[in-house]
């Protein structure tokens, strides 16, 4: 999106929601960040790392904040969280200007604050500051570096003027352009988050922002909204700690490990991690088709049924394991780890697909099953069904027994009217049919 001027951008911004003056603030701050993160910045006197660690702590649990509130911003927790943090972000704001400290570093670090803190404001619902966040954070930008670097930092913010909200996190932080001179990784050079491992999930926060890979919302926001304002005052180590268990819980929670299906799990999932964010797209993209096919399926068959026919209570349950595996390509680095959250998602995923062929073969030799009213409707699930085959192979790669089981789907589905489907390649897994809609659906 283009604009003529500062004033211009600002004029916009007032008219746009909380959520996109949430999210542009938050990657503006981000992109400032790192002048607060430079270790090289901090080396003014013996208490000057326990400065920085709180600066970094303060801003840090703002910024995280702000995330979070970008996709849940309803939930008075978050609001809670943001009101706390903006005061603690206040408080190391008048730390800093009663310093007298007129250096441009000094007053770049200031900037960058005051970012964070009138963001935390919006969030809080106490006085929407619009296009403060952003002003704050070119001010940095110029402070910290040439007036250049101030001139891309907004061009930047305005590039994110393209986006919705929740898109907008998904974006590389400095788009296409990479950052400017003066906030260049190797102009920063080592940060509190290379050097220090109490800040470690901060790091891994902010490099999968940078690439444009957040971490889940939910896990933010049990973070933000489960520790006090004392403990965020309190020190790095007993942060981290209180970080760790939520993030163990918030693991375990998401494991679900009563409903594995080992025999279904798959030896390798290391193709899944080329372009990761594509095949994420893809899978998100099959597990929304699912969703609205059932959406018709339903609308239709209301005044007859009041749960979903049992033969296809496999399929309903195949968004669950997409998006599962979809959040973790998206939001995860590879490790052993991920790669064994991978394993048991798609062991699920498969588990289900299995049990789906099952039901619909029985189903098929049920004379009662084709007498029900709702019998014609079936075929509005057409479509679901086919992206659900076609996402199964192409994470199977260049194992078969998907294609197979696609193969015999498809032949039962024909019994109920949907229109078959060609299973093939895996590069090209499924030939899509026409999604079949009632007259009456209105898209």
């Amino acid at each position: 999106m283009q604009f003529d001027s500062h004033e211009e951008f600002e004029s916009w911004l007032e008219t746009q929601s909380q959520e996109v003056c949430v999210a542009i603030g938050c990657r503006a701050a981000l992109r400032v960040w790192p002048i607060i993160l430079a270790n090289s910045n901090w080396r003014y006197g013996d208490d000057s790392f326990e400065k920085q660690k709180s600066l970094v702590l303060r801003t840090g649990w703002g910024l995280v904040t702000t995330a979070a509130a970008v996709v849940g911003k309803d939930y008075p927790e978050l609001r809670e969280s943001a009101y706390e943090a903006a005061i603690s972000n206040t408080s190391a704001e008048q730390h800093l200007t009663g310093r007298g400290d007129a250096s441009l570093l000094h007053m770049a670090r200031l900037q960058a604050t005051r970012s964070v803190r009138h963001n935390c404001v919006t969030v809080g619902g106490t006085v929407f500051t619009a296009g403060i966040p952003v002003f704050s954070s070119t001010n940095a930008a110029n402070f910290a570096s040439i007036e250049m670097a101030g001139l891309v930092t907004l061009a930047q913010a305005q590039h994110d003027a393209d986006f919705p909200p929740e898109d907008m996190l998904r974006q590389p932080l400095w788009h296409d352009t990479g950052p400017p001179e003066g906030l260049r990784p190797e102009d920063i050079g080592e940060t509190i988050l290379d050097t220090n491992p109490h800040f470690s999930f901060f790091k891994r926060w902010y490099d999968g922002m940078v690439a444009g890979k957040p971490l889940p919302t939910d896990l933010l926001t049990r973070i933000v909204t489960e520790i006090d304002r004392e403990t965020w005052e309190s020190g790095a180590e007993t942060v981290a700690t209180e970080i760790a268990q939520i993030e163990a819980d918030w693991n375990a929670q998401k494991a679900d490990n009563t409903n594995r299906a080992p025999e279904f799990e798959p030896n390798t999932v290391a193709h899944l991690f080329d372009y990761p964010r594509s095949r994420s797209a893809s899978l998100a993209l099959a597990s929304n088709t699912i969703i609205q096919n059932f959406e018709v399926f339903q609308s239709q068959t209301t005044q007859w049924l009041n749960e979903t026919p049992e033969f296809l209570k496999p399929l309903e349950a195949v968004p669950a394991s997409l998006d599962r595996i979809a959040e973790i390509l998206a939001t995860q680095s590879r490790s052993a780890e991920t790669e064994q959250a991978l394993r048991e998602e798609i062991g699920r995923l498969n588990a289900r697909i299995a049990d789906l062929e099952i039901k619909l073969s029985k189903a098929t030799e049920d004379a009662d099953v084709k007498s029900k009213p709702w019998f014609g409707s079936v075929k509005y699930v057409t479509g679901g069904l086919a992206a659900a085959m076609g996402a199964v192979i192409w994470i199977a790669q260049d194992d078969k027994g998907p294609a197979h089981k696609c193969e015999n789907i498809s032949a039962y589905w024909e019994y109920f009217g949907g229109t078959p489907w060609q299973c093939l390649e895996v590069d090209r897994p499924v030939s899509l049919p026409k999604t079949d809609l009632p007259p009456t659906w209105e898209v």
